[in-house]
């Protein structure tokens, strides 16, 4: 891609932020795969697990011996909320039936087969982003 083109990739970049009713393109997420959830202050303390809401959807983020990650909030056996429930060992476990969870890999304990998205996490100027 020549600079020119770019630089107008750029503009209509520019362009879509402005206008959320444009759908951005491939090159577009590809430059903005980040997008703010919340700030390292509102984040859970070790050994704690917390929800987040985005784009209408709510994010477990848990923090297991230091280590944050963020993960979907729905547990694969009835549902329930992750980010509700404990952590225990390196393990989240969902607070309605137990269900364990790894925060690296959402690899459900009892099937690694079975696992929830998780998503990556970076922290930056203190607002926490997490990959679209």
């Amino acid at each position: 891609m020549a600079w020119s083109e770019f630089n107008d990739h750029l503009l209509q970049l520019t362009l879509v932020s402005a206008n959320p009713r444009l759908k951005p393109s491939k090159l577009e997420m590809a430059i903005m795969p980040y997008i703010k959830l919340t700030t390292q202050s509102e984040l859970p303390a070790e050994g704690e697990a917390k929800e987040f809401e985005l784009a209408g959807k709510t994010i477990c983020v848990a923090n297991v011996n230091g280590v944050i990650s963020a993960m979907d909030n729905v547990c694969l056996h009835m549902g329930g909320p992750i980010g509700q429930g404990y952590i225990e060992g390196n393990k989240i476990v969902c607070p309605w039936h137990g269900w364990e969870y790894d925060p690296k890999t959402g690899e459900v304990e009892h099937d690694p087969k079975s696992k929830l998205a998780v998503y990556p996490i970076k922290i930056e100027n203190g607002d926490v982003l997490v990959e679209a």
